[in-house]
């Protein structure tokens, strides 16, 4: 906030010459005004994005103080981890805002802030329209479990173990640990092997699910559906009615956060 408040005084200390410039019937300062207000509209657009940007920061902070226990001394890290907005345009279609929580009770969490349609508005974000939902290591095993299964080529076990995931290294199956995850892209997931060696976990690419019109879902508790789709994984909320879409390497950044410490103990 303080580059865009420098800026706007900048443009402001240039409105007297403007206003003199008018009455000469100065082209050269009304022209010049035209782009003072094309930069105050930018600026003015730029603020509404970080503004938006700001309140999401700070009702994250007062949801933390509410929700979580503080009975005794506790120190936490927050922090923004997915936010898709550059310009006010943006707003409008930011669906998900992700933050990372650490707190030594608590261990390593994502919080998702679901984003209703008309979440952001001229005055500000309505915050009826936000809902909070924590991401932990169990519910997001539960979450990628069902993703890989409905993932999954026909030929392959139903996957029960989230450390055990079906992959082929020197043409042999083997099982790894989710948190050896790479990323995730149109074919399936990738794995780090070690030595730079990678491997994958492949969709099944059958003409069904090639289909853009066709949907795979499963309902996996009361908050969630998972929605599979494309190659893409789509979580249907059920409170809010929301289908969310998560982005391939934003998925692959939950499970590093929620399974930190499982890859700090795997490559210490």
């Amino acid at each position: 906030m303080k580059n865009i408040l420098f800026a706007c005084l900048s443009i402001l200390s240039i409105l007297p010459n403007y206003s003199n410039g008018q009455k000469k019937g100065d082209a050269g300062v009304i022209a010049a005004a035209a782009v003072v207000g094309g930069a105050i509209g930018a600026i003015a657009a730029a603020s509404s994005v970080e503004l938006a940007k700001e309140a999401m920061e700070r009702n994250m902070v007062e949801w933390v103080l509410s929700k979580k226990d503080h009975s005794e001394k506790t120190t936490f890290d927050l922090s923004l981890m997915k936010w898709e907005a550059s310009k006010k345009e943006d707003l409008s279609r930011v669906s998900v805002v992700g933050f990372k929580y650490t707190e030594k009770k608590e261990g390593h969490l994502v919080l998702l802030n679901i984003c209703s349609p008309g979440w952001w508005n001229d005055y500000g974000v309505d915050f009826s329209r936000v809902k909070v939902y924590e991401i932990n290591k169990i519910n997001w095993t539960k979450i990628l479990l069902a993703y890989l299964n409905l993932s999954k080529e026909a030929e392959e076990k139903e996957i029960t173990d989230i450390e055990k995931i079906p992959v082929v290294k020197n043409k042999e199956k083997i099982t790894l640990p989710i948190y050896q995850i790479l990323s995730i892209n149109s074919r399936g997931f990738i794995f780090e092997l070690g030595d730079s060696e990678k491997t994958e976990y492949k969709f099944n690419f059958n003409e069904y699910l090639k289909s853009g019109d066709t949907h795979t879902v499963v309902d996996i508790g009361e908050e969630y559906k998972i929605d599979f789709n494309e190659g893409n994984m789509n979580i249907f909320l059920k409170a809010t009615g929301d289908l969310i879409r998560l982005k391939r390497d934003f998925i692959v950044d939950i499970t590093k956060k929620v399974f930190a410490n499982y890859i700090v103990s795997t490559y210490n």
